[in-house]
């Protein structure tokens, strides 16, 4: 049994977390909320906005862990990135088992940049207006070939762009017919979110003395200079418990000298110095 406890948040950082944990409380609650009422309720598309690298993808992905865990949907698709109206009419085409039972979750995808995939978004998140029996047909035309189906689940868009500052009758159309929230935390609450989560996790899980004093020393000497000066963003790199957990792994393998072995602490620290200097020549 491990004695020491890893103390990593300040008491301004705890009382700030209990205002962050109450704000994501609610915003947690509205989302479930959407899904677990989604035969009840009018919209099918809830729109999230916020900053990146807050934590919508982390935190939205978890509440949908949790539905699926409580059974209230049976599954829910990711897609990220890139894709084609095609790709975008196969995704919302869930398999038939599925259909009504689960959420497909377009993550920072570019379709608002498509006037197919636009269309096809509109069809599938059809406002039903009161009638709970309206279909949600959604219908694909290529090479004189056409295809539909109708559309029975709902859609989660995640996404960093201001959607309503953009003049696009058509994008204007999807908002029309969207749940359009802003996750309500900053970077540093997620900063300090994630911290407490981390150190919830070292000390109720089975790791040694050395291992979270070592995770206490790395959180002092970078991951809070990192998050300051914002390297996490600009290396891609996520602050996370997932993030944290990588480094107790190569720390068990390497032990100090880890950092010798790791691309993405020599990106980081890279760029720290970089920055470091680039303050002292100012």
């Amino acid at each position: 049994m491990s004695d020491y406890q890893l103390n990593l948040l300040t008491d301004q950082d705890r009382e700030r977390l209990n205002l962050i944990e109450d704000s994501l409380k609610n915003f947690e609650t509205l989302v479930k909320e959407s899904v677990r009422k989604r035969d009840s309720l009018n919209s099918n598309l809830l729109l999230i906005r916020g900053k990146p690298g807050i934590g919508k993808t982390y935190l939205t992905t978890s509440w949908l862990d949790d539905l699926v865990s409580d059974r209230v949907i049976d599954k829910y698709y990711r897609i990220s990135g890139k894709i084609t109206p095609v790709t975008l009419y196969q995704f919302l085409d869930a398999p038939t088992e599925f259909q009504g039972k689960c959420v497909h979750v377009l993550d920072d995808c570019d379709v608002f940049y498509s006037l197919e995939s636009l269309n096809i978004l509109k069809s599938a998140s059809e406002l039903r207006s009161g009638d709970k029996t309206a279909r949600r047909d959604v219908c694909y035309g290529a090479r004189g070939i056409v295809s539909s189906y109708s559309y029975k689940d709902v859609i989660i868009i995640i996404t960093n762009h201001d959607l309503m500052a953009q003049k696009n009758e058509h994008v204007t159309a999807v908002l029309d017919r969207a749940l359009y929230l802003e996750l309500p935390i900053t970077k540093q609450d997620i900063f300090v979110y994630t911290t407490a989560l981390i150190e919830k996790t070292l000390n109720d899980g089975m790791f040694s003395d050395s291992t979270k004093q070592y995770v206490h020393l790395y959180y002092e000497q970078y991951l809070k200079r990192f998050h300051e000066y914002d390297i996490f963003a600009e290396t891609g790199v996520n602050f996370s418990l997932r993030y944290v957990l990588k480094i107790i792994d190569l720390f068990t393998i390497f032990g100090v000298n880890w950092m010798n072995s790791s691309i993405e602490f020599k990106k980081m620290n890279e760029a720290l110095n970089r920055k470091l200097t680039e303050g002292k020549k100012k």
